[in-house]
């Protein structure tokens, strides 16, 4: 299955806001969830700008590996219309369908791109335009609930991030004892179901907030190894 890049300039659902409206285009939810026994799921694009705007739509696999984020090609799930134009002040509605079993112990992870497409007046007119690219998350239902993560350090202090959930987690902050921010983790990212991810090196306390994917906020925390 051929790789693809993440080259979205807009990457949301990662908090808690319901809406995302840059540059004029309004979209409702920003985090897709296929409900337990449904095999359709929807979202509107909706633009409050004063000019139309068109997008064309894809959906992509989504998988992590050393904690890295991973794009592939899938034909697990499809989307309607794959192209489409809004007006000013118009909304459309854009729709998902699985075609991949409903369920299962863990869930699925994919990402739906909104790509800004060009106009026939743009196309004609000269010099370098900006495209959005939206990427937003979707997830199929799973039969496990939440589980905490976990924070390990090894005998040579590396700090991983594990999650054995059968769901996401959205990392929020991770610090040390002091308060310092671990700068070797980006934050606020998902980490995916059974994935792992190294966060920095040290022996003092460690505290992780993020939120389980019920939407809501929690912390673990990891003492500090005695001397």
């Amino acid at each position: 299955m051929r790789s693809l890049a993440l080259a979205a300039l807009l990457v949301l659902g990662l908090a808690a806001p319901l809406r995302a409206e840059p540059a004029g285009v309004q979209i409702t939810p920003i985090t897709v969830e296929f409900a337990p026994a449904r095999k359709v799921a929807a979202l509107r694009v909706t633009n409050t700008s004063s000019e139309t705007v068109a997008f064309d739509a894809s959906v992509v696999a989504w998988s992590q590996q050393a904690g890295a984020d991973v794009l592939s090609e899938t034909s697990e799930v499809l989307v309607s219309p794959p192209a489409f134009m809004v007006a000013p002040g118009r909304t459309q509605v854009v729709r998902l369908g699985l075609t991949a079993p409903v369920g299962g112990k863990t869930e699925r992870a994919y990402r739906l791109l909104l790509t800004q497409a060009p106009l026939a007046q743009d196309e004609r007119s000269s010099g370098l335009a900006m495209r959005l690219q939206f990427s937003l998350p979707v997830f199929t239902s799973a039969d496990g609930g939440a589980q905490a993560p976990a924070i390990e350090r090894a005998d040579t202090g590396d700090l991983r991030i594990a999650n054995r959930s059968t769901r996401r987690i959205a990392i929020r902050k991770v610090e040390l004892a002091d308060g310092a921010a671990v700068m070797a983790l980006k934050a606020p990212r998902y980490l995916l179901a059974g994935q792992s991810v190294h966060v920095g090196a040290g022996n003092g306390a460690v505290a992780l907030a993020y939120t389980n994917a019920d939407g809501e906020p929690a912390e673990v925390r990891l003492a500090a190894r005695a001397p």
